[in-house]
C-alpha cells in the first residue's frame, strides 16, 4: 500500500484535530453552563431557607397574641415549615458536594484532554515534515541511496512514534468520553433523587401542618375567647341582660 502524502497526512491532521477540539470545547462549555445554572438553583434555593426561616418566626410571634386554636395552628405550621427548612439545607449542601463540585472539575479534566491532543498534533507534525523530506530527497536526489534509507528511517520512526502517540491520545479520548457520559448520568441522579427526598419530606410535613394545624382551627370557639376577651357581648347576652331587670322588677311588685 502507497505512503499517504505530506499533504495528505496535513490534511488529515488538520480535519481531525478540528473535530476532536470543537468536542472537547463544547463539552468544556456545556458543562460550565450547567454548573452555572445548578449554581443558581442552589444559590437562590439557600435564599428561599432564609426567607421560609424568616416566616416561621413571623408565624410564632403572629400567634402569641391569638386565641387559642389560631394560636395553636400558627405555632404548628412554623414548626412544620421550620422543620422543612432543616431539609432544604441538606439539600443545599448535597447539591453542593454531589453536584456542582464534580463540574468544577471540568475545567482541568478538559485542559488535559487539550494537552493531549496538542501532542498528538505535534508528533502528526513531525511525521509530516520527516515525509517532506523524504519526498524532497527522492525527488531532488533519486540517485543518493544514501539520504534516501536515512530518510526513511527518519519517517519510519516518526510514523511510528505518531501511531504511539495517536493510540494513547485515542485511549485518553475514550476514557474522557466515558468519564463525561458516567458524570452526566451521576449528577442527573444525584439532582434528582436530592429533589424527590426533599419533596417527599416537604409533601410529609405540609400535610401534617395541614391536617393538624390549619384544620383544626376553631373558629366559633375563638370567636367566643375574642368575645370574652374584648368583652363584646352576642346578642342572646344582651337580651338575656336585658330580661334580668325587668323579671327582679316583676318579681318585687308580687305580694
Amino acid at each position: 500500500m502507497a505512503s499517504k502524502s505530506a499533504s495528505e497526512l496535513r490534511a488529515e491532521t488538520e480535519t481531525q484535530g478540528h473535530a476532536l477540539q470543537e468536542h472537547i470545547t463544547t463539552t468544556e462549555n456545556n458543562f460550565s453552563k450547567v454548573m452555572q445554572d445548578f449554581a443558581a438553583i442552589s444559590r437562590k434555593t439557600g435564599k428561599l431557607r432564609d426567607k421560609c426561616d424568616l416566616l416561621s418566626r413571623s408565624l410564632n410571634d403572629f400567634s402569641t397574641s391569638e386565641a387559642p386554636s389560631v394560636k395553636a395552628a400558627l405555632s404548628g405550621c412554623a414548626e412544620c415549615f421550620s422543620g422543612l427548612e432543616d431539609y432544604r439545607e441538606t439539600l443545599v449542601a448535597r447539591l453542593e458536594s454531589k453536584v456542582i463540585h464534580p463540574l468544577t472539575e471540568y475545567g482541568s479534566v478538559c485542559k488535559k484532554a487539550k494537552d493531549e491532543l496538542r501532542m498528538r498534533k505535534s508528533a502528526l507534525d513531525r511525521e509530516v515534515a520527516k515525509q517532506r523530506s523524504l519526498d524532497r530527497v527522492t525527488t531532488r536526489e533519486p540517485a543518493d541511496a544514501n539520504k534516501k534509507r536515512q530518510a526513511r528511517q527518519e519517517v519510519s520512526k516518526a510514523r511510528a512514534e505518531s501511531a504511539r502517540t495517536q493510540r494513547a491520545f485515542e485511549d485518553h479520548m475514550i476514557s474522557f468520553e466515558r468519564k463525561k457520559i458516567r458524570d452526566i448520568q451521576s449528577v442527573l441522579s444525584e439532582y434528582i433523587q436530592a429533589q424527590m427526598v426533599f419533596h417527599a419530606k416537604a409533601l410529609e410535613l405540609y400535610t401534617v401542618a395541614f391536617k393538624n394545624n390549619v384544620l383544626s382551627i376553631d373558629e366559633p370557639g375563638d370567636i367566643l375567647h375574642f368575645r370574652h376577651r374584648m368583652n363584646i357581648k352576642s346578642d342572646a347576652e344582651e337580651q338575656q341582660q336585658e330580661q334580668e331587670p325587668r323579671s327582679r322588677h316583676v318579681s318585687g311588685e308580687q305580694p
